[in-house]
């Protein structure tokens, strides 16, 4: 009988494929069957299951740990890939019926390739909104990711195939990328870790001005083991910070938080979290000054990010809608459209504005984190919402209205990540946000590791 690999940690795979007491082939196995079983229980959670590649690479782990010559500790271990970052040879259709399926990614994209030469075994695409445009996962082309915790709730988005992952146990770690909350976000929706590191750490390509590249796992030692990997540097972005940061970020866990000084807003650019929201997060911010962290309820004072926010968030969908036919244009998602139609009344002054107005939030922050180490919020207003709709009740259909808690660091650049910190009395899972000063990746994750190893 095959072993149930759910929740297995890296550290855990690792010790079984040199030990001999597992091998990557046997996982890989496993996974891609697991693949498929998410796929019926929760929509569509990955858009493409790669069998055939996934067992290729698993044999050519198991023939390095055989003759112990692997390359590290993610040697064999499985990974997902969100449908938005280019895997050689995958059906990169970013969930649109706009993109023609026999098309194929041409290149491995940054994070990818750093994962390839590691030995991870690529299990499959998780699933995203059209283009990766909204804060939940579904679409015309795929349909929506349901909420494990509540399958008539969404999972969030755009990440929301790879949460799903996460949370059922399929790997130890999926990649995703962030330009408004879209690790975070999912992650937080179902009740696992998640987290963007600052803007450029991990090179993307191509790459844009919001997105930064990152891990959702269930541990935050995992996550950390796979920012050590994909956070290096890589020519195509050039935004990446060249600099190598071999173990920068698994070595910071275990650092005490005595002494640190962190600022508490539950209100946080003129959002506000529903009561049960807020007293979890009350809860997990008590555990934090109980851990020896000095904390103080303090709201930054920042410009308001809303219309920086849209016209940062639709501007790079203007040129690729614009080249499309009449008639391809009419299979996109209509929400996504509309929303590309506003982008383009916007004019130039309306962009050098918002680029003014971005830099003074940026300066706000840094201004800001002079006095604290860390900033901690909720990471959303409420729990996981109904599937079928772009935004919780009572708000319009524009994520700058609802998800400032997240969006805002985008724009400033700044690391960021949610933990776990307890369920409703329904079941849905709510996250603390945990955000640094740009470059403190470490703190950030410390301070996640610390919050993780007490539980919530």
């Amino acid at each position: 009988m095959t072993e149930d690999f759910t929740d297995w940690t890296i550290a855990q795979f690792t010790e079984a494929f040199r030990s001999g007491a597992a091998s990557p082939v046997e996982v890989a196995g496993w996974a891609l069957a697991k693949a498929r079983t998410l796929n019926e229980r929760f929509g569509t959670v990955l858009t493409h299951i790669a069998d055939e590649e996934a067992l290729h690479l698993a044999r050519a782990s198991e023939r390095r740990w055989r003759a112990g010559t692997a390359r590290g500790a993610l040697d064999g271990v499985p990974v997902t890939i969100k449908n938005l970052l280019g895997v050689d040879g995958w059906p990169l259709d970013f969930c649109s019926l706009t993109v023609d399926p026999a098309t194929r990614a041409d290149f491995n994209a940054p994070a990818v390739a750093r994962l390839r030469e590691a030995g991870m075994v690529f299990i499959g695409y998780t699933a995203t909104p059209e283009f990766s445009w909204k804060l939940v996962t579904d679409s015309p082309k795929y349909g929506a990711t349901r909420n494990p915790h509540d399958l008539e709730r969404t999972a969030g988005g755009s990440s929301g195939g790879a949460a799903v992952c996460a949370a059922a146990g399929l790997a130890p770690v999926h990649l995703g990328s962030d330009a408004a909350g879209s690790i975070r976000l999912p992650a937080a929706f179902c009740g696992v870790f998640g987290m963007k590191p600052t803007f450029g750490t991990v090179a993307a390509y191509p790459a844009g001005p919001l997105t930064h590249i990152g891990p959702i796992a269930r541990s935050v030692a995992d996550a950390a083991l796979v920012l050590d990997t994909i956070g290096q540097p890589d020519r195509r972005d050039w935004y990446n910070t060249p600099f190598k940061r071999t173990g920068a970020f698994s070595h910071c866990l275990g650092r005490p938080l005595t002494g640190l000084r962190i600022a508490y807003a539950p209100r946080f650019a003129g959002m506000q979290p529903l009561a049960e929201v807020k007293a979890l997060v009350d809860l997990a911010v008590q555990k934090l000054a109980d851990l020896g962290a000095c904390v103080e309820e303090k709201e930054p004072l920042i410009v308001d990010p809303r219309e920086i926010g849209r016209i940062f968030f639709t501007g790079g969908y203007i040129a690729r809608f614009r080249a499309m036919a009449a008639a391809t244009r009419a299979r996109v998602d209509p929400a996504l459209l509309s929303l590309v139609e506003r982008a383009e009344r916007h004019s130039a002054e309306d962009v050098r504005q918002a680029y003014d107005q971005r830099y003074r939030l940026g300066c706000q922050l840094a201004d800001f984190f002079e006095d604290f180490d860390l900033l901690v919020t909720p990471t959303t207003i409420c729990p996981a919402f109904k599937l079928g709709r772009n935004a919780p009740d009572g708000f319009a259909d524009d994520l700058a209205e609802w998800s400032a808690y997240t969006y805002s660091f985008n724009l400033a650049q700044n690391p960021a990540a949610t933990v776990p910190c307890g369920s409703t009395e329904g079941g849905l899972p709510v996250g603390l946000q945990i955000v640094g000063p740009k470059f403190s990746d470490a703190a950030v994750l410390a301070a996640s590791a610390e919050l993780e190893r007490i539980g919530s």
